[in-house]
């Protein structure tokens, strides 16, 4: 399935979910592609690219460089 998009996919189906629940705002902390392999995959939450196509924007950077991404939901 890579490469098809499934993730964007994903993220979008969150947001409607979300939304419809009640929520103004989700948040992911996404990795750069280049940055695979190097935080392991335990702690993997996707790559930015999907979420940036799921219309989440960067907010932030936490302490150890990870991107914080947000998608308001009251737009």
């Amino acid at each position: 399935m890579r490469g098809q998009g499934l993730s964007t996919h994903l993220l979008k189906a969150v947001k409607v979910h979300v939304r419809a629940n009640g929520g103004t705002a989700v948040e992911g902390y996404p990795e750069e592609p280049a940055e695979i392999g190097t935080s392991g995959t335990p702690d993997y939450m996707g790559l930015v690219p999907a979420f940036e196509h799921a219309g989440f924007h960067k907010v932030a950077s936490l302490s150890n460089g990870r991107p914080v991404y947000r998608a308001d939901l009251t737009e």
